[in-house]
């Protein structure tokens, strides 16, 4: 994957290429297990444990000025520093600009509380099994207030009338 990410970062300034190398680094010390995916049409890079969106759990966007880390489920995470920002219904995005911003403890603490909720959330759902309910038993004879069963004459176009000539 290294290579197909230098591929696609070689448009990018040498410093937002080096701050989209801190960032992945980041999230392979905190998530080791996690799926790196590229994502060329969208310009970005995402992490989760599946392939499907939902098993998303953060994103890395580089832009001309900075790059942006975003979190699937920024919403529900607990931002005491304040560094979350979006009007998403889910999601947030932090904006980092230098090195030291990555460096940032509040950071770090972020992508593992995402990380935690996600695995929670699944572990979750896992154990659910999914509610059955009964199937309707079918009625005999007409329903009150329906529309009296069509004919085939009836559905097509035309037919049982008398055309004006």
């Amino acid at each position: 994957m290294t290579a197909e990410v230098d591929r696609f970062l070689e448009g990018y300034t040498p410093d937002i290429r080096d701050l989209t190398h801190q960032v992945r680094a980041l999230i392979a010390s905190i998530t080791p297990d996690a799926d790196e995916n590229l994502k060329v049409g969208w310009k970005v890079i995402w992490y989760g444990f599946g392939p499907k969106m939902p098993d998303q759990f953060a994103v890395v966007m580089p832009t001309r000025n900075h790059v942006g880390l975003g979190f699937a489920y920024g919403s529900d995470l607990p931002d005491p520093k304040g560094k979350l920002e979006g009007t998403g219904k889910r999601m947030r995005h932090v904006e980092l600009r230098k090195g030291a911003d990555v460096s940032d403890p509040a950071i770090a603490a972020l992508l593992r509380a995402q990380v935690a909720l996600l695995r929670a959330e699944r572990a979750g759902s896992a154990k659910r099994k999914p509610k059955s309910r009964p199937r309707p038993k079918a009625r005999k004879g007409p329903v009150r207030g329906a529309s009296p069963p069509r004919t085939r004459a009836a559905g097509r176009k035309g037919a049982g009338r008398a055309r004006a000539r």
